[in-house]
């Protein structure tokens, strides 16, 4: 996992280098954090019900590289909290993956002359690492929670690829620029990963706001 993790941060570090000597028309850095509201699409199995949406932290940085007035390239790191419950009249069972994710998004801002307010609209693509999986249940009052393979969820895939698309709307505060955004994280892996898998993937709408500091 380790290795996955320094491999693709080399590939990250790479692309950002060439997008900087590209063009850069400015740089903006920063932080960004919020709420993740997630679920799973599943085609058949248990996780076919009716699931419903599971809420979890969602946050961590980012860079903005311009390419001209109005593209940029933005890399971000972050820690992503998804998953999914199925509930009914006996109790409730939980699923809760948490992953280092690595998007690697195209932004347009949308000018507004005069204004300091600042829209950007983005999409692009994503990789997750895995780095905890949980799984719960609770009946009658009594809980009981642990740690997916000692549950029995081993044939799972650790590693989840997605499309991610969004919006944001930012406006220049002095020397900063606060921001509040919604994005919809599609996720294109199938995360069963036994022998006869059914079809399961994430699906995560992220409410979350930030900072972004220009240097350039």
């Amino acid at each position: 996992m380790v290795r996955k993790i320094v491999v693709m941060m080399a590939a990250l570090g790479l692309s950002l280098g060439v997008a900087t000597t590209a063009s850069a028309q400015g740089i903006i850095v920063g932080g960004e954090a919020g709420l993740n509201v997630a679920n799973v699409s599943a085609e058949t199995g248990i996780l076919g019900l009716n699931t419903d949406s599971k809420t979890g932290f969602w946050g961590g940085i980012f860079a903005h590289f311009g390419i001209g007035p109005i593209f940029g390239v933005r890399p971000e790191l972050l820690y992503s909290n998804k998953g999914a419950k199925l509930t009914d009249p006996t109790g409730e069972v939980k699923l809760s993956t948490t992953y280092v994710q690595i998007p690697l998004l195209l932004e347009a801002v949308i000018p507004i002359t005069d204004s300091p307010i600042r829209p950007v609209v983005f999409a692009g693509p994503a990789v997750a690492f895995e780095t905890k999986c949980t799984f719960g249940a609770s009946s009658g009052g009594v809980s009981a929670s642990a740690d997916c393979d000692t549950a029995g969820l081993t044939e799972r895939a650790s590693t989840d690829f997605s499309i991610i698309f969004g919006g944001e709307v930012g406006a220049a505060v002095g020397s900063v620029i606060p921001f509040v955004g919604v994005r919809y994280d599609l996720g294109l892996s199938n995360l069963d990963a036994s022998d006869d898998p059914d079809s399961i993937k994430t699906r995560t709408w992220t409410f979350y706001g930030g900072l972004g500091v220009p240097l350039k």
